[in-house]
């Protein structure tokens, strides 16, 4: 039961942080081209946008454990 919980919980994250990098993309593509953001990150063109796409679900910056409700 432990076990299916810790992989419960490390799912959640790689959401979150999957969420937190598409956020990312998507702010830096408004500042900068696509080439500039893909060269820095060392991957395509395509795959920033494949990224930036992706968004944030769900109200996870609402829910961190450092902000009181």
């Amino acid at each position: 039961m432990l076990a299916g919980e810790i992989g419960a919980l490390a799912a959640q994250l790689g959401r979150r942080a999957s969420g937190i990098r598409s956020v990312a993309a998507a702010d830096l593509l408004e500042d900068f081209s696509a080439v500039t953001v893909a060269e820095e990150l060392g991957v395509s063109r395509q795959k920033i946008y494949e990224i930036a796409r992706g968004g944030l679900r769900g109200p996870h910056l609402a829910t961190v454990p450092w902000r009181s409700p």
